[in-house]
């Protein structure tokens, strides 16, 4: 039963704690193990021997699915472009941006941006975003204020 479970508890472990109970079996059925206290030892043995023995080489020839993913959302966020749901900026939290599926409190880096505006994350305050207006290109023939 230990060798099949590791259908469900994949970790390469539970297969040989199996395997040394099928060992020892065939041991007490040959005659070779009488005692109970004898049988529990040698499955004991037999099964360190071979998670430390074989795991690494049965590891070898079937290596496990693995993938590396960050773990700092925060860091993950950054850059990414969310819209204002009420007005943010820079001396209040109390301005609502929508990110992840919900509202969350936001604070600007510069200027008010109106309830609409898309801006994005630049870091994290606490529980508070600070956010940036997304500048918008200049078309040809336009002129900004700095310009009039």
């Amino acid at each position: 039963m230990l060798a099949v479970s590791e259908i469900w508890v994949p970790g390469g472990v539970v297969i040989f704690l199996g395997s040394a109970g099928m060992a020892v079996a065939g041991l007490r059925a040959l005659g070779l193990i009488e005692s109970l206290p004898v049988s529990i030892g040698a499955w004991l043995a037999l099964s360190v021997a071979s998670v430390v023995g074989l795991r690494g080489l049965v590891k070898r020839f079937f290596p496990a699915e693995s993938y590396f993913q960050s773990t700092d959302e925060d860091v993950e966020a950054y850059g990414t472009v969310v819209e204002t749901i009420a007005e943010v900026s820079e001396s209040s939290d109390e301005g609502r941006i929508r990110f992840g599926g919900t509202t969350w409190a936001a604070r600007s880096v510069r200027g008010v941006l109106p309830a609409g505006t898309p801006c994005r994350i630049v870091h994290r305050d606490n529980l508070v975003w600070v956010v940036e207006p997304i500048s918008e290109p200049l078309l040809a023939g336009s002129s900004t204020d700095e310009e009039k």
